[in-house]
Formats: C-alpha cells, sequence, structure tokens
C-alpha cells in the first residue's frame, strides 16, 4: 500500500477523532452506568470512607478507557515528532491536531471520570 494514501480521504479525519470518540464512549458508560447502578443495584449502607463497590466498578471502567487513550496520546506524540521535518506541511499539520485532540480527550475523561470514582454514588 503506498503510503501517501494513509492522508487522503477520511483517515486523517478518523485519526484525529479517535480520542474525542473514546472520551464520549466514556462519558457515556460511566454516567449511564453509575445511573442504572443507582436505579437497579441498591449500593449498602456504607462503605470505606463513603464509597461502594458501584464506585469499583467505576473504576475499572473508567481506566479501561483511560489506558487505551493514553497510548493513543503517546503514539500521536511520538508520530508528531517523528514527522517534524521529514513530511510535507499539511501532514505535520495533521498530526499535530491529531495529537492536541487526543491530548484534550485525555484531559475530558480525567475531568469527567474522577467525580464519579471518588463521590459517593446514589446519594
Amino acid at each position: 500500500m503506498n503510503r501517501g494514501l494513509l492522508w487522503q480521504g477520511a483517515w486523517p479525519v478518523m485519526r484525529m477523532m479517535a480520542g474525542l470518540i473514546i472520551w464520549a464512549v466514556c462519558f457515556v458508560a460511566l454516567y449511564a452506568g453509575m445511573s442504572l447502578a443507582c436505579a437497579y443495584v441498591a449500593p449498602p449502607p456504607g462503605g470505606h470512607a463513603g464509597l461502594h463497590p458501584i464506585n469499583g466498578w467505576l473504576t475499572v471502567l473508567w481506566l479501561a478507557h483511560l489506558l487505551p487513550l493514553g497510548w493513543l496520546t503517546w503514539y500521536s506524540w511520538r508520530q508528531s515528532r517523528r514527522a517534524a521535518d521529514s513530511t510535507t506541511p499539511p501532514v505535520r499539520f495533521t498530526l499535530r491536531v491529531t495529537w492536541l485532540c487526543n491530548l484534550a480527550a485525555l484531559f475530558a475523561t480525567v475531568w469527567v471520570g474522577f467525580p464519579v470514582v471518588v463521590t459517593v454514588p446514589c446519594a
């Protein structure tokens, strides 16, 4: 396959949006999971420091999104660094925007998931 074909069509846009799609899926999964857990699973009356098993499952779900998103951010950063001098300006721009979108998605995922993990559910 010609390497130049990867920068034509929808591939650059899909690469740019991959991190934001993971963030959106994480957002929906965390808050839908907490809502469903509160509706169908009664939280125990207490917990260590106000935390419940629901928080544990939500933490696992959150980390399942954070790990691939962290890898994707690192990988896109590495690609943009490698292409700093060796590619055309449109390709460099695409790689930098991809890295920045993934970085923004990583911060957004941390911001959205942290309160879900540390607060008391169903309160």
